[in-house]
């Protein structure tokens, strides 16, 4: 913790109770919603309702002396804030209230119903309303989450209304009066925590899908789209989602943050010091701790990376944060580790040296810088030009039709692919003549921005023009995984289902593909080669395709399309897989590093070829002998094979010995520069793990970071560190968790689910495995990243890694 700053407990049980929203008013009273209601067990003994107590401090020194109740009688308290003017808004799970003490004697006497949520009833605790924050313009702003993928409405007390089915969670304002309800920004898991800076920037807190991190930080603008949408499961793994601006149209986030990030507050209220001003403070609930994050202007936004600033032990679970007019901060603590309430509670205070904020804490004037839209024209189409992809979301507002057909018929593919996601948000017609030009425009993103267009607003009809888009040959390989998931949209009964789901889930609707359409594709050699390997890919039955699978490899000269199947037969099971691939590696007529390739795949079978490999060696040729060493290595050196081996090496032109003889030898005169061919051995060699855990171009494992174009954020020097160190410095979203199972056996993975009584942990195989009540769990202290992977192989085949890993991207 900062030397500069010190923490003191200033309540706790039985004087306050699992206790989570927190404000302070204008006088610096203290307000705090304990909650009652959250899941409680059948022998919970605390009070029937959530309640909310005020603090206040009578001598002084900045610490409530006094309690006393404000409001009770609340069920399902989720968080709350105070304006100016002394208006309490509190957030349940599903309505938003405002609460008013009229007669000042601090008790409220009013209570006004501002928003509710129609349906879905009823909704899991922290996938309905969550979060809460209001401007002196007259404004609240909610958050709300993805309602476990049920079809929602919230209504104001004006009786505007918004809904919805399939998408995310959102943000959403009302006047304070609780009218003129409407969406700001979609995209969202389950955002807890809305705020809203000293420099007006709107910023919210979301928590992460199941199968893809981080918990992130996100600004928010007018129409923002931050990726996620219920109706494609709860993963967050799908060609149409994104979780950091990767598709057309979404918005990266501001940072990562770890697990159940519950709240944030602009640290330049605080009496820290001045070196804080500027960065926020999120409370990480799942990870003890307290982080600070430095943000740095990005293009209009902002971005940063997580500090620590408190880490606490696993008693320590913050949640809420509140700053007096002293800049001492207020910290909520639920402390123990269980979502059912359990009756414990604490309230921190952290403070700075001074006795003065830095900034004075007042409600903010507006959300302006999250308003701020292109007003003419001109200026729209400026910021839907601009590389900065908040000015663009903030210019499709528009949802002007004469404008949208006119950017989607612009000769500048930006321009194209802003108007097909404006066109797609207005839902205006575009017919089909102009949406087969857009699929056969070779811009990629034009092609993505088509599909997601036709996903949402496309008929059955539609399935027929992109399907011809196809058969030309238009559509990118990267393009192929959205192309299949736009013809599943197409499908007559998903269009049906979808209109008519109420009360069902999203993810429960099916969306088939038509029989055999992946294999037909596959095997039409009238098709792109690079297509035919992205569908080989996709195709879950491909292992157990034998037939298949050797027709490619022994008609195909394209080496995309050859690299996949030999992927394919590495994991298939049909017993001639191994001789025929031994059969390819054995043909020099055959391209020398896919040769090389099939070797190391053998290595992932039970056949051993090791007189046959030794003949590989009298070719010559230097990437084949180095995969041919790497598997003579699983032929007991020790034995006969070690003579022939080594007069073998004798007469190649290049000095090998040292794949031979590691770790014995030392290596003799390798260059100083890796070969990347060499490196793409080394990645795939099943000893090494890389591709155990890290995908490359769609094939690969999912526990670790997707490296298809690592080279273009790490250079050399820090992919070095991160294969020497892993555990130096772990990314949030690569955070490891352990669970220790009633048997006492040690389990790793990354993302964890945890429920009343049992944890589901995603393992290295990708799936989740549920331990029944566990002994423990938590955060892994190591990477999931073993150390030392590098001594198992030479200096050589090292630098050749890395080569391999700088030049994806």
């Amino acid at each position: 913790m900062d030397a500069d700053l010190r923490i003191s407990l200033i309540e706790s049980t039985p004087n306050l109770v699992t206790p989570i929203g927190i404000a302070t008013d204008q006088q610096d009273q203290v307000y705090i919603l304990e909650s009652h209601t959250h899941s409680p067990t059948s022998d919970y003994d605390g009070p029937t309702y959530d309640r909310i107590k005020i603090g206040k401090d009578v001598d002084g020194d900045a610490v409530p002396d006094e309690w006393h109740m404000y409001a009770d009688s609340i069920e399902d308290g989720m968080n709350l804030t105070i304006d100016d003017q002394g208006t309490l808004f509190l957030a349940t799970k599903d309505q938003v209230f405002a609460f008013t003490d009229e007669d000042g004697n601090g008790i409220s006497d009013q209570r006004k119903l501002l928003l509710e949520m129609i349906t879905p009833t009823p909704v899991y605790d922290h996938a309905g309303i969550l979060g809460v924050t209001s401007t002196a313009d007259g404004w609240i702003y909610v958050t709300r989450g993805n309602t476990g993928g049920k079809r929602w409405r919230i209504k104001g007390a004006d009786g505007s209304f918004i809904d919805g089915f399939g998408d995310g969670g959102n943000v959403i304002r009302c006047t304070k009066e609780g009218g003129a309800v409407e969406e700001i920004a979609t995209g969202f898991w389950n955002p807890f925590a809305i705020d809203i800076s000293s420099s007006g920037r709107l910023l919210v807190t979301d928590n992460d899908p199941d199968s893809r991190g981080p918990n992130r930080l996100v600004e928010i603008v007018m129409g923002g789209d931050y990726g996620y949408q219920s109706l494609y499961g709860g993963s967050g793994i799908h060609p149409f989602l994104a979780w950091n601006g990767e598709l057309p149209g979404t918005l990266p986030y501001a940072a990562p943050l770890g697990e159940a990030p519950c709240d944030i507050i602009d640290a330049s209220y605080t009496n820290f010091p001045d070196r804080y001003r500027g960065h926020v403070l999120a409370a990480v609930w799942e990870e003890n701790a307290i982080v600070h994050i430095p943000l740095k202007q990005r293009g209009s936004s902002i971005k940063g990376i997580p500090k620590k600033l408190i880490q606490g032990d696993s008693l320590f679970h913050p949640v809420a944060m509140a700053t007096n007019s002293k800049g001492d901060v207020f910290l909520t603590d639920w402390v123990i580790r269980q979502y059912p309430n359990h009756g414990e509670g604490r309230l921190w205070m952290i403070s700075g040296q001074s006795s003065h904020p830095m900034m004075v804490h007042t409600e903010a004037k507006s959300a302006g810088h999250a308003l701020e839209l292109p007003s003419t024209t001109d200026e729209i189409k400026e910021h839907l030009l601009s590389a900065d992809p908040f000015l663009r979301a903030k210019a499709r507002n528009t949802h002007n039709q004469k404008l949208i057909l006119q950017l989607v018929e612009s000769d500048q593919p930006q321009l194209r692919t802003q108007g097909l996601l404006m066109a797609r948000d207005a839902a205006v017609d575009i017919n089909k003549d102009a949406i087969f030009e857009l699929l056969s425009s070779p811009e990629e993103e034009v092609q993505v921005a088509t599909m997601l267009y036709l996903s949402k607003l496309g008929m059955p009809s539609d399935k027929a023009v992109l399907e011809k888009a196809f058969a030309i040959g238009s559509l990118s390989a990267k393009a192929f995984d959205a192309y299949l998931a736009t013809i599943r949209h197409l499908n007559p009964s998903f269009i049906e289902a979808r209109s008519k789901a109420k009360d069902r889930r999203d993810k429960a609707l099916e969306r088939k593909l038509p029989a055999g359409f992946i294999q037909n594709i596959v095997t039409n050699p009238a098709v792109d080669p690079s297509i035919r390997a992205s569908a080989l890919r996709a195709w879950p039955k491909r292992s157990d395709n034998y037939e298949i699978l050797a027709s490619i490899l022994n008609a195909s000269s394209a080496s995309d399309l050859l690299e996949a199947t030999i992927y394919s037969l590495r994991d298939s099971d049909d017993p001639e897989a191994a001789a025929l691939m031994l059969s390819f590696a054995m043909n020099p007529e055959k391209d020398v590093d896919l040769r090389a390739l099939t070797i190391v795949a053998l290595l992932s079978k039970q056949e051993k070829y090791c007189s046959d490999m030794i003949r590989l060696l009298e070719e010559d040729l230097h990437i084949l002998s180095v995969a041919t060493l790497r598997y003579l290595k699983r032929c007991n050196p020790d034995g006969p094979i070690k003579e022939q081996v080594n007069n073998m090496l004798d007469k190649v032109s290049v000095d090998l010995a040292h794949i031979w003889h590691h770790p014995n030898e030392p290596k003799n005169g390798e260059p100083s520069q890796g070969d990347p061919a060499v490196g793409k051995i080394v990645f795939h060699l099943p000893q090494a793990q890389c591709r155990t855990c890290h995908k490359v171009d769609g094939w690969g494992g999912v526990l670790g970071p997707d490296l298809s174009h690592i080279g273009s954020s790490k250079g050399k020097e820090l992919l070095t560190e991160s294969i020497l160190e892993p555990s130096a410095q772990i990314a949030p979203e690569w955070q490891g968790w352990f669970v220790i199972d009633q048997e006492g056996n040690y389990h790793v993975g990354r993302q964890i689910d945890v429920g009343r009584k049992n944890v589901e942990l995603l393992d290295i195989s990708g799936d989740f495995i549920t331990y029944k009540e566990p002994k423990d769990y938590g955060l892994a202290e190591a990477s999931l990243m073993p150390p030392g992977l590098h001594l198992g192989m030479t200096d050589y085949e090292f630098a050749g890694l890395l080569a391999y890993l700088a030049q994806l991207k």
